[in-house]
């Protein structure tokens, strides 16, 4: 008897070719019920292979983690300690946060432009100094 299971995915192009007497909307519609195509492979990649264990493992879950389990007969109080390093730590982080920054001169970013229909849209993206998106 097996003891895994190997499940393999594939992508695969192909092309179908049919040759009509008429062409309709119940034609186009019908057309992959078809079976007299003519079929050409154009493209089959690997996209996923997944192992799976057929065994059943007997281990018991819940009797091995009850046994871990330790009873704490006084209750932990938290303590909180604030030292002059942890407010300093705290007062950078909340100067840094407020910051506001101007772009640069010279703006480093792309513009593209996309038509649909009769209007144009334009998407201008920029960057600062630091790589950050503005």
């Amino acid at each position: 008897m097996a003891k895994y299971l190997v499940e393999t995915y594939y992508t695969c192009s192909f092309k179908v070719d049919h040759y009509l007497d008429d062409i309709n909307e119940t034609e186009i519609a019908n057309l992959e019920k078809r079976d007299d195509g003519k079929f050409e492979i154009l493209d089959i990649k690997l996209d996923n292979r997944k192992t799976k264990n057929l065994e059943k493992n007997s281990i018991n879950i819940e009797k091995t983690i009850t046994n871990d389990i330790k009873t704490i007969s006084d209750p932990i109080e938290p303590k909180v300690i604030l030292t002059d390093t942890n407010q300093g730590f705290v007062k950078k982080l909340n100067d840094g946060v407020s910051k506001r920054f101007s772009m640069p001169d010279r703006r480093k970013g792309y513009i593209q432009k996309v038509t649909i229909g009769n209007h144009k849209v334009y998407l201008h993206t920029g960057e600062y100094e630091d790589g950050k998106i503005g």
